[in-house]
């Protein structure tokens, strides 16, 4: 029986490959499974694993390796799912990584000082594939596939409430970044306060998973807890850096701002990218967007909006372990 274990270590990479689990889950000539470490474990309340517990798993097959196969997200600064891909790479096990956002394509499968890529590589679409390849990334294991971690936000929508209540979704940027951006969360979210004061809108904070505790301590006064769906059936604006969060509840319908003040480097904001929305590079960019009725109108959409990158996936899975 042919077998595939999927394996990720944050948020993002639960959300790409869980819907891929459950589909092939209902597969009766395949075996499946699912092993989650650090916050991925945490989103889905499952015991955490470590890399020797997925090499025991995989190990269970040693006798039939081209029956296996390991799907793994791309979680970023953590060296688990790389970890994986190098023991099946020594044993022969085909394996495919899947991409959760548009930035660190080559970065994201760092082991030490070298790099070990898989066997192949999904990625969302056509400017994935391309900043990829210029990123260093091998174009022969390269497929362009949708992002199956959206097909949720795309085929749910809301209506935008109306109260002038602003959420803002944190990241943690100086933990990873430092003060290479130009700016910080911290910095963000203070300009966030002083602009809602301004307009006498009541601001929120959702916090990320990984966010520093002292950023969490210092504005616990302001945290809220809900899925993104009920954040934004409950506040009018969605605001954040350039979290994947502001796309999903830009997909459902939500009014979305990437506000990074002061960005020195590449804009990394996939909404801004994909001209979902124009993104506030300064306070006042911040004011003027919070003052301003509607949403952006996207003038090309991605072939992926068509809530179907599920299917595509499970399809490119399909052909990888049949041959």
């Amino acid at each position: 029986m042919k077998k595939i274990l999927f394996v990720a270590n944050d948020p993002g990479g639960y959300d790409v490959i869980n819907p891929l689990f459950e589909r092939f889950s209902k597969i009766n000539k395949l075996e499946t499974a699912i092993m989650l470490t650090g916050k991925a474990a945490e989103k889905a309340e499952k015991e955490e694993k470590t890399i020797d517990d997925i090499k025991r798993e995989l190990q269970k097959n040693t006798n039939c390796i081209k029956d296996v196969l390991l799907v793994t997200g791309t979680s970023w600064n953590s060296e688990i799912e790389v970890n994986a891909i190098r023991y099946c790479k020594t044993n022969n096990i085909k394996t495919v990584s899947i991409l959760d956002y548009w930035s660190n394509y080559k970065e994201r499968f760092k082991l030490g000082e070298d790099y070990e890529f898989p066997d192949y590589y999904f990625v969302m679409d056509e400017m994935a594939a391309s900043e990829a390849e210029d990123d260093g990334i091998n174009k022969s294991i390269i497929r362009v596939v949708g992002t199956p971690g959206l097909d949720y936000f795309i085929n749910k929508k809301i209506e935008v409430n109306q109260n002038g209540n602003v959420v803002f979704l944190s990241q943690p940027l100086s933990v990873i970044y430092g003060n290479n951006l130009g700016y910080t969360e911290y910095e963000a979210f203070e300009q966030v306060i002083k602009a809602c004061e301004k307009l006498k809108f009541k601001v929120h904070i959702k916090f990320h998973p990984k966010d520093d505790e002292l950023f969490k301590e210092k504005y616990k006064a302001y945290s809220i807890e809900g899925d993104l769906k009920n954040l934004c059936e409950l506040n009018e604006y969605i605001v954040g850096m350039s979290t994947m969060g502001l796309l999903q509840c830009a997909l459902m319908g939500a009014k979305v701002i990437s506000f990074q003040p002061g960005l020195i480097k590449k804009d990394m904001s996939i909404v801004n990218k994909l001209g979902i929305t124009k993104g506030a590079f300064s306070y006042s960019d911040l004011i003027s967007r919070l003052q301003k009725d509607g949403k952006e109108v996207m003038k090309n959409k991605p072939f992926w909006m068509d809530g179907n990158s599920i299917e595509r996936c499970v399809k490119e899975i399909e052909k990888i372990i049949s041959n």
